[in-house]
């Protein structure tokens, strides 16, 4: 019976009286009873009328029963039809409207059930955007606001809250303008930048080698999408050869072979290697060869009746297994190192000093593994304690040799509270035993770390580890109580300090450079004369920031004058900037900038790496904010962006001016120097140094030299500078001229070189706090403002310039002094020019700099004039004549190449004898690690022909050397690092013959 009818009926029983109740039931088992029967199918037939809707009415009841049971002889045909169509009708339309319905929603979910975008996919965005939108266009949603919203569901947390900010600002409004946007954060190269840095990076272990060459096979693909077919498997063909290189077994089965296709490369590397390894352990294997197939698990169940034994000569046993021979069992036990065991003192205890010297020794203990429980065995140990005075000379007393016991402490570590540019506390570790300070990643990232920038290394722990690192990073670091330090940290991964309660280790580079001093006793650490607050029970002091002090920064430790000097800089807190867009206006405009007669040059435009995109984008925006640039379509003219980077590992984006700088007319203006401010400096007891945030960008420009300032963001769009740019000839002689006529009142107690202003007080506090306000006052007038992070006031000793400034005098300062000793040795005459005016600069601080740098003035010299007389005694060389053969010597001294090219020919008096046909010669500096002499002498003979390939190319030459292994080299060699330099030699007709050294021409 159809289950609708079935559905009607039990809904008739349950619902009408008891007589219709008990026939409808009645049809039912009828129908089920005899489902081939005329009654049966006549009802089944009424069913396929399709007169039934979901609900029925009392009226669409009656007429069911009484069709279906007969009670009503007078119902006609014709009834039956009209009300079949008119339910069927009904029933229509309430189908179509559910279907209509069902389909309208499953429409409107659609875009739903798209998968999320993320970063780090590699799906084309503008295609995938392009799907989306088709989607949101089947669902009826049109509106583009809405169509941007639905695609700020599916990106990443992110970007998605920078969409919706977009939006309420109405930056973006239309699909189009969020394509744009999507395009320069989701473009495929920056995946193929990163797995071509991972493929010079990226090393093969012979041990999973099978995994290596897929990982390889697979950076190659991502690094080179648009290589397809034979080009890419060249280029993955040819990196496993690079990568395989130091593996000479299967590197030279890479190159012997031929391959199809990298899928059969692959294959048979790793198993040639497999091979190779079954191998060397058969030859390493010092068993029996009937032995070594039998596993250990074999060995032990094998039949041992036909074995003789070597001591006993019986047979069923080995040697090692005979009775005779077998030593007895001895009971095993463990040790273990444990601290130094240290108890209470002696009857005989004398008083010993402040300083003591004490004897380690090593205790064990022992534990006997027949036992259940450990039962420890203790030692005592004598301890040692030379007793000396406080002027190192040996106390008097009766015994030299002070004996105590002690007993075992806790190891005692000072962790220290520090924080860096993101001013968020965390936990330092003071390690005395570190030479290097280390810093975690996650922390050194939020710092301005940059990882692609940075140079990665090795560093070695006390027990021959290494930690691999991932760069360095210098950094202002703060300590508590005012104590400020630039500091160089070796950045590690986070898994190497994972669980220890501190992110950075300073080591003895720092506590030295910052003239640490520790105190065990009392657990107090001193930096600069003062004391920095100790992390205990692991709660952080409180480091609220008043005065700043770098390394070698001393400020005044007095209450009264922090308090005093707190409400002065309170006062004038509006010159202070608070962020970096809050920057001044300077009342002074700079002066006219005057072009030349130049003719403006075609400037190529250089478009900004991807990696730094967002950087210039963001200060772009922020000049926009600080009312530096504004949006010009017409300016004159036009040039590039650059990205340098500051000390403090921060990127500054500034205007590449060196075109321009080339037409202006030098800007004559005389600037100071340290050595004609020697009067105010002398005898000088307080120190303020202030300096001014972008000062450059708070000088205006003339309104007619705005257009000579252009530039072109990532986008196109065309920007003038309105303030001084940074980059431009005259932009520090113009700011020196404006804050010359700023601080002109204030001449006789400060000076300033560009953005630096010092103030000097010879008196007392007082005179120093009253000097302070009249710069601050002067720097307000002319709507300056100060850089308060960087800014030292009240101080004893102070950097400014390079060098530290202290009632004692001037020095160069530790900064100066760490980038000589960073530089490199001089390889050229320009490095070693550029190193003696370095050097030149700090010479009045140069005892007897004279005398040293005489040598190096005397070698330039030397090497002048043995140049000029090689041009005097310049040789005759003969033309080539190509039908004899060339004969070349080559030879090679440390990290000079030479050879000459010569030719026998007859003279007038009919004798053979060597002509010069031309001379080669070069350095080569990069050799800065041992190299064996032969691939030196390799190497210079490879130069050599390639130097007179044009000669040599088409004829026969005779190579002379005084390195007998080169003979035999050229013609059997298996090197991988010289195989490319015999590779370039076969492609000419040689041959190479032993000379001695004294024979040599």
């Amino acid at each position: 019976m159809p289950k609708r009818l079935e559905f009607v009926l039990k809904e008739v029983a349950d619902y009408s009286d008891s007589k219709r109740t008990k026939k409808c039931r009645n049809i039912l088992e009828k129908t089920r009873k005899e489902p081939g029967s005329l009654f049966a199918r006549s009802i089944r037939g009424l069913a396929s009328l399709s007169i039934f809707g979901e609900e029925s009415s009392e009226e669409e009841t009656d007429l069911l029963v009484n069709l279906v049971v007969g009670e009503d002889p007078e119902l006609s045909k014709d009834s039956v039809v009209s009300y079949r169509d008119r339910t069927e009708e009904s029933n229509q339309k309430v189908e179509s409207s559910k279907n209509s319905f069902d389909k309208k929603k499953q429409r409107n979910m659609s875009y739903i059930h798209l998968s999320e975008l993320k970063r780090n996919s590699e799906v084309n965005i503008t295609l995938w955007l392009r799907r989306f939108k088709t989607v949101l266009e089947l669902d009826d949603i049109t509106d583009p606001v809405k169509q941007v919203k639905a695609v700020a569901t599916k990106l990443p947390d992110c970007d998605s809250e920078e969409v919706l900010d977009k939006i309420v600002s109405k930056e973006i409004v239309h699909f189009d303008q969020l394509t744009k946007l999507l395009d320069t954060k989701y473009s495929g190269k920056q995946f193929e930048n990163a797995a071509r840095l991972k493929l010079k990076g990226f090393e093969i272990d012979i041990t999973k080698l099978e995994t290596g060459l897929k990982e390889l096979t697979n950076l190659v693909s991502q690094a080179y999408p648009m290589s397809k077919g034979d080009e890419l498997f060249q280029k993955q063909i040819e990196r496993i050869e690079n990568k395989l290189e130091r593996y000479t077994n299967v590197w030279e089965r890479c190159r012997s072979k031929e391959y199809s296709n990298v899928e059969e490369a692959m294959a048979d590397i790793v198993a040639y290697n497999q091979s190779w390894v079954n191998k060397k352990k058969r030859m390493n294997d010092k068993r029996p060869a009937g032995k070594r197939l039998i596993s250990k698990s074999e060995g032990k169940t094998m039949d041992k009746s036909k074995v003789q034994c070597y001591e006993c000569q019986e047979m069923g046993h080995y040697r090692n297994e005979c009775p005779k021979f077998k030593k007895e069992d001895q009971k095993t036990t463990s040790q273990r190192r444990v601290r130094r065991l240290q108890t209470e003192s002696f009857k005989n205890e004398a008083k010993v000093p402040e300083t003591q010297v004490l004897d380690t020794q090593k205790i064990w203990w022992k534990t006997n593994d027949d036992n259940e429980d450990e039962k420890v065995i203790r030692k005592e140990c004598n301890i040692e304690e030379i007793a000396k005075l406080k002027n190192n000379e040996p106390e008097m007393c009766e015994d030299d040799i002070i004996k105590r016991k002690a007993t075992d402490r806790n190891h005692y570590e000072f962790i220290i509270p520090v924080s860096f540019k993101d001013k968020e506390l965390t936990k330092a570790l003071i390690d005395t035993g570190a030479t290097q300070s280390l810093m975690k990643l996650s922390q050194a990232k939020k710092v301005g770390f940059n990882k692609v920038k940075a140079k990665a290394g090795y560093c070695t722990l006390a027990n021959g580890s290494q930690w691999k690192n991932e760069g360095n990073i210098r950094t202002l670091m703060r300590l508590s109580n005012n104590v400020e330090m630039n500091a160089e940290f070796t950045v590690v991964k986070d898994e190497e300090l994972d669980g220890e309660p501190y992110d950075v280790i300073i080591g003895s580079d720092v506590l030295r450079a910052g003239q640490f001093i520790l105190d065990y006793h009392n657990g107090v650490i001193q930096c600069a004369g003062r004391i920095i607050e100790v992390i205990e029970n692991g709660t952080m002091p409180n480091m609220k920031k008043k005065i700043r002090m770098t390394e070698v920064q001393r400020v005044v430790n007095d209450s009264n004058w922090e308090e005093k000097l707190e409400n002065l800089l309170d006062k004038y807190d509006e010159i202070f900037s608070k962020k970096s867009t809050d920057i001044g206006k300077c009342i002074i405009k700079a002066p006219k900038i005057i072009l030349e007669n130049y003719e403006q040059p075609k400037i190529p435009r250089i478009p900004i790496p991807q990696h730094q995109k967002l950087i210039c984008q963001n200060q772009i925006r922020e000049w926009i904010q600080a009312d530096v640039i504004e949006k010009c379509y017409k300016p004159q003219w036009i040039m590039n962006l650059l990205l340098t980077t500051k000390q403090d590992e921060i990127y500054r984006c500034c205007l590449d001016c060196r075109p321009l700088n080339k037409a202006i007319r030098n800007f004559d203006f005389r600037m100071p120097v340290i050595r004609d401010k020697v009067e105010l400096l002398s005898n000088a007891k307080y120190y303020s140094v202030i300096d001014l945030i972008q000062y450059f960008n708070q000088i205006e420009l003339q309104d007619d030299d705005k257009q000579l300032f252009g530039f072109r963001d990532s986008e196109g769009i065309p920007y003038v500078f309105k303030r001084l740019p940074f980059g431009v000839k005259t932009g520090s002689a113009i700011a020196q001229a404006v804050i010359n006529q700023i601080l002109e009142e204030c001449s006789k107690f400060c000076f300033s070189y560009i953005d630096d202003i010092i103030i000097m007080s010879k008196n007392s506090l007082e005179e120093h706090y009253g000097h302070i306000e009249k710069v601050l006052q002067a720097l307000k007038k002319a709507n300056l403002k100060v850089n308060k992070r960087k800014s030292v006031f009240g101080a004893t000793q102070v950097n400014f310039l390079g060098f530290t400034f202290s009632q004692d005098g001037m020095v160069p300062n530790n900064y100066a002094l760490e980038t000589l000793d960073r530089m490199p040795p001089p390889q050229s005459l320009k490095s070693l020019r550029r190193y003696l005016g370095k050097i030149n600069f700090y010479r009045n601080h140069l005892p007897n700099l004279s005398k040293t740098e005489l040598q190096m003035l005397d070698l330039l010299k030397k090497a002048y004039d043995d140049v000029k007389l090689l041009h005097n005694n310049a040789c005759r060389l003969s033309l080539p004549v190509f039908s004899l053969p060339f004969q070349l010597y080559t030879d090679t001294s440390g990290d000079c190449f030479g050879s000459a090219l010569m030719q026998k020919r007859k003279n007038k008096d009919g004798k053979e004898t060597m002509v010069p046909l031309g001379f080669y010669s070069r350095r080569n500096p990069l050799r800065v690690t041992f190299q064996p002499a032969v691939k030196l002498e390799l190497q210079c003979i490879c130069e050599s022909m390639k130097h007179f390939h044009q000669w040599v190319a088409g004829g026969f030459t005779i190579i002379h050397t005084d390195h007998l292994p080169l003979v035999k080299l050229v013609e059997k060699n298996s090197d991988p690092n010289m195989f490319r330099y015999v590779e370039n030699l076969l492609s000419y007709s040689f041959e190479i013959k032993y000379i001695q050294g004294e024979k040599m021409l």
